[in-house]
């Protein structure tokens, strides 16, 4: 890959991920911290992971294509591990650090992880439809547990009106 392959398959898994997360973690007005914000970093942990895993199977020139599970799950294990660090960050609060600096470094981090990993984790056994079904199945489910989340969340009247 080259460097500018490199550059804009980073730049797509991160405002992806960056997104996805400030999408998802501007839920926390509403509902709990703890709640919002470990789903707002493995959501855009999965979009970067889709993101750069589609990307560099356009810019690789060879026949391979990347192994979207793989990258996925290395990169939904990083975030884990993220969230874990940031946690205490997130929920006690340090003065001049905001969630958006949080997401903002968790974002560049989690893309550039993503991006090696889509460069590394190649195969030729993969299709663009099975990619996308996976990718589709993948999104399915993170949403449908995010709500079933908010649902159980919210019935304990742990959200605000």
């Amino acid at each position: 890959m080259t460097p500018l392959g490199f550059l804009v398959t980073w730049l797509i898994a991160f405002l992806g991920c960056l997104a996805t997360s400030l999408f998802t973690g501007s839920l926390g007005l509403a509902v709990p911290t703890l709640i919002v914000f470990p789903f707002a970093v493995g959501f855009g942990a999965l979009v970067a992971a889709i993101g750069a895993s589609f990307t560099a199977n356009e810019w690789i020139a060879n026949e391979s294509r990347s192994r979207l599970l793989a990258i996925t799950s290395r990169t939904e294990v990083l975030a884990l591990i993220l969230a874990i660090l940031c946690a205490p960050v997130v929920f006690f609060g340090i003065p001049n650090l905001s969630l958006f600096t949080v997401l903002l470094a968790f974002a560049g981090i989690v893309a550039l992880f993503s991006t090696a990993a889509a460069m590394r984790l190649r195969t030729a056994n993969s299709t663009f439809q099975s990619d996308a079904k996976i990718s589709l199945i993948l999104v399915a489910a993170t949403i449908a547990i995010f709500l079933v989340a908010l649902l159980v969340t919210c019935s304990f009247g742990v959200c605000m009106p």
